[in-house]
Order: C-alpha cells, then sequence, then structure tokens
C-alpha cells in the first residue's frame, strides 16, 4: 500500500520558524503501532534468541508498548545520524535539536513535538532529503509469534521501549505516514544524497551529518 498523507512537519499549521531561525515542530509522528520486517543481526540479544542473522524478522510495535513508552521519547536529542546518546558519552556532533515534553499516544501513533536548532539538518528537511523522523530506542524481543488485531502475521513482540533519540532520515521503514519508527538497513534500502543537498551541507560545512549508520549500537540501543 502506497501512503500519500503528507509529513506532519511539513504542515504550516505546525511547522514554525521562530525569530534566530531555529525550526519548531508543534506535532509530528515518531513512531507507529504497525509490524515491520528487521534482520536478525538488528534485534536485540539475537544470538541468545537463537536468530539467523540474515534471516527478515516480522516484529510488531504492540499499541499497549508504545503506550507505555511515551515519556521515555519526551526531551530527547535529535540527531543528524543515528549514533547512542547517553550523558557519559553525548553524541553532540550529531545534536540538531530535541524533542519536546508533550507526548502522546493516539492509539496508532506516538506523537510529540521537535525543535530542530541547526542550519544543515533544517536545510535537510528542506530539500526534501531527510524528511522522516525514525526513533532510536531500547527494546526486549519477545519472539512469540501471533497476528494483529487486523489479521497481519508477526513473529515477535517489541515490548519495554525505551527511548534514546531521535535520528532525520531519508526513508523510513513503516512509511512516510509515520515519521517512522527507524530508517531502513543498507539491505533494504541505501540511502543516496542528491547534488542538491550535497552542495548545502558542504556549503554549511557540516556534511558529516548527512552519512548514515545502520544496525544496533552499544547498550542494547537499535538505531538501524
Amino acid at each position: 500500500m502506497i501512503i500519500t498523507e503528507m509529513l506532519a512537519f511539513d504542515r504550516a499549521s505546525v511547522r514554525q520558524f521562530d525569530k534566530v531561525g531555529r525550526l519548531r515542530i508543534e506535532r509530528s509522528n515518531l513512531s507507529k503501532a504497525n509490524v515491520c520486517g528487521y534482520f536478525g543481526h538488528e534485534i536485540p540479544g539475537a544470538e541468545a534468541l537463537g536468530l539467523d542473522p540474515q534471516k527478515l524478522y516480522q516484529l510488531y510495535r504492540d499499541p499497549d508498548e508504545l503506550r507505555k513508552a511515551v515519556s521515555t521519547f519526551n526531551n530527547i536529542p535529535v540527531l543528524c545520524r543515528h549514533k547512542p546518546d547517553y550523558p557519559g558519552a553525548p553524541a553532540r556532533e550529531y545534536r540538531v535539536g530535541t524533542t519536546h515534553a508533550n507526548g502522546e499516544f493516539d492509539g496508532t501513533y506516538l506523537v510529540n513535538g521537535m525543535s530542530i536548532w541547526d542550519n544543515s539538518a533544517i536545510a535537510g528537511i528542506e530539500t526534501d532529503e531527510q524528511r522522516e523522523i525514525s526513533s532510536s530506542y531500547a527494546y526486549v524481543a519477545d519472539m512469540t509469534p501471533g497476528t494483529t488485531p487486523d489479521g497481519e502475521p508477526y513473529d515477535g513482540v517489541m515490548r519495554n521501549i525505551v527511548g534514546n533519540h531521535v535520528a532525520l532520515v531519508g526513508d523510513g521503514r513503516a512509511g512516510p505516514d509515520c515519521l517512522v519508527m527507524d530508517s531502513l538497513p543498507q539491505e533494504l534500502k541505501r540511502m543516496k544524497l542528491s547534488k542538491k543537498e550535497v552542495a548545502v551541507l558542504t556549503a554549511l560545512g557540516n556534511l558529516s551529518c548527512a552519512a548514515s549508520g545502520t544496525g544496533c549500537g552499544s547498550q542494547g540501543i537499535c538505531y538501524a
């Protein structure tokens, strides 16, 4: 199914610039209750769970789990690429903003506001190369298969979700309607920069922010 809904932060009613040029987004969909595919090597504890590193597993973000996780997505860093971010090891080089403190779950989407402070990150949004949102979090993989209320089968459920950061990406797993859970790994989609964005980022001296990471980082943080 192709989803054609405009991205939340492209709607004039929720997107504003302050007097010094920072971008404020009043409402964005950070994550979605749905089923997405993950390679075994992306899943925390894969070896202990006996998962095939190269097999694609369908994992369900259960609505109840997202509802419980809402507060953990308040006031967390927004990065221009995926990198685990902790007080003891902050990803200062890649921080371009923050989420707000008004997170909620509407039954389908985990929603929150964001503020973007960095010109190169704003340029990525303006040039349509980093239009989607990719939330990074720790979770426990419960590999008990089942079927969603809509009849979609899954191999396991993401439980005990705890937000770590949000990244601006080019392509996300769940599509443009959800400003989504996480970016596609290289095996599924290789993100490419347009000549226009390369020129913009180079001029701003921040081309490093155009890089993207895949997989699970340290301390079980999955950021694909």
